[in-house]
């Protein structure tokens, strides 16, 4: 399974767009860009999600049992 850094990574790069396109695009700032493409843990999940709008992406919540 692909970590959703390297999804919004690759999607971004299907689109032809750069980190600063899509951060004039979404209004997120350009280290939150390259944090959420590097996997990081501690990125804010409502800017995330702005990100991912601009992609058609959504989240799925799964509940793991722990």
């Amino acid at each position: 399974m692909q970590s959703y850094g390297a999804i919004l990574k690759a999607r971004r790069k299907e689109r032809g767009l750069t980190q600063e396109q899509v951060c004039n695009l979404t209004g997120v700032s350009r280290n939150f860009l390259k944090a959420a493409e590097a996997n990081k843990t501690n990125v804010r999940l409502d800017l995330l999600l702005q990100v991912l709008e601009l992609f058609g992406l959504t989240v799925v919540v799964r509940d793991t049992g722990e």
